[in-house]
């Protein structure tokens, strides 16, 4: 009986390394070319620490088994150092009182829960939560996806006028989406919000089923202009198909064998429209005649294609001067670092955090300090 789960073991310990191998490959894969390319980029967290897990257990049990699993490990360093940052002792600074650096807040505020009534305006409101916590960073520059702000009636917040009051009067919207409301309008889609001025704007259509947009401006920053993107890559969508079946949510994630052949493909297809998109970012992130900062819910992971064609030669300011997988989404998993900020190299990327902000939005902001690098 003994030999027999010892040979079990090993079996899972090759099962491990050759699952680990197959899922360092995911940011290599196109997703029009393989159908499991995005599966595989989701996969790659877990299979790293069940990796890792493997290691340390034959580091007692099996030294020679385990000194190939470590050499496993560093031939998927690709996606290593994509996903997992290692600044241990790096300081955070929340507060933001350096003059010599522009703070960037990118965050997918999920329409603020819709708490937009007038007569529901309360101070423990997400909404009024989410809103004291961006005074609290005290950003020069807001990057803003799944924004939602109401215009002209008498009955809803406008969010555009409550940052404008912070300061941030400056305000580029991707104009994704607009209905008519009670004699007003309001607004959904991503949203750049600004206390610098805008040199100049750019709106560029990435031709998903959502017609969003890859929006950008310019901005001065210590008399130097600065292209700052922001965008939203086309949701998964993994449960929308449940969000009025009457199911509550402390099952709404519980997939039948059927639902899976959904998931998957919705996978597939969710990739090759991120295959799209990035072709579309890439390019303009390269013509960009000024230095870029790129800021968005990218709806994938680190591991996946799109984020690797995304950053090209970028830095990503979390792996820069964070540790850990990063979490910017609330739910799933604590590996899921889907919202990004990638910073041109001619920029020194000098703090950035997520803040894990519970029960708000179902993403965290990410904080972002960048300076030039003369400025040191």
């Amino acid at each position: 009986m003994k030999k027999f789960f010892v040979w079990l073991f090993r079996l899972l310990c090759w099962i491990v390394m050759a699952g680990y191998l197959v899922a360092a490959c995911s940011s290599y894969c196109k997703p029009s070319v393989y159908f499991f390319s995005e599966a595989l980029a989701l996969a790659y967290p877990i299979a790293l620490i069940l990796l890792f897990v493997v290691i340390v257990i034959n580091v007692f049990v099996n030294r020679k088994l385990a000194l190939l699993a470590t050499v496993i490990l560093f031939l998927g360093f690709g996606n290593l150092q994509r996903s997992f940052a290692f600044h241990p002792l790096a300081k955070v600074q929340r507060t933001h009182t350096d003059s010599s650096a522009l703070r960037i807040l990118t965050w997918n505020v999920y329409f603020f829960q819709n708490d937009h009534w007038l007569k529901h305006d309360t101070p423990n409101l997400p909404r009024r939560q989410m809103v004291e916590a961006i005074r609290k960073f005290n950003p020069d520059v807001l990057c803003f996806q799944e924004y939602l702000s109401y215009s002209n009636t008498n009955w809803n917040v406008n969010m555009n006028e409550t940052f404008a009051e912070m300061g941030y009067k400056y305000q580029f919207f991707s104009n994704d989406k607009k209905f008519t409301v009670a004699n007003g309008y309001s607004q959904l889609g991503t949203m750049i919000l600004s206390k610098l001025p805008f040199i100049d704007t750019l709106r560029l259509p990435l031709h998903n089923t959502n017609t969003e947009h890859l929006e950008a401006v310019d901005v001065a920053f210590q008399q130097k202009p600065v292209r700052i993107f922001a965008t939203h890559l086309a949701s998964l969508g993994l449960y929308t198909d449940t969000e009025h079946t009457g199911l509550g949510s402390e099952n709404i994630y519980e997939l039948t064998y059927s639902r899976k052949r959904t998931v998957l493909r919705k996978l597939k297809t969710t990739g090759v429209e991120h295959e799209k998109e990035s072709a579309i970012i890439s390019r303009a992130i390269n013509t960009s005649p000024n230095p870029a900062v790129f800021c968005a819910d990218m709806n994938a992971g680190p591991c996946a294609y799109a984020y690797r064609v995304i950053r090209g030669n970028m830095q990503d300011a979390y792996i820069r001067r964070g540790f850990g997988f990063g979490q910017t989404y609330d739910a799933l998993s604590p590996t899921l670092r889907i919202d990004v900020c990638l910073v041109d190299k001619r920029l020194e990327v000098t703090n950035c955090f997520v803040e894990k902000l519970h029960g708000l939005s179902d993403h965290f902001p990410v904080i972002t300090d960048v300076q030039w690098k003369n400025n040191k």
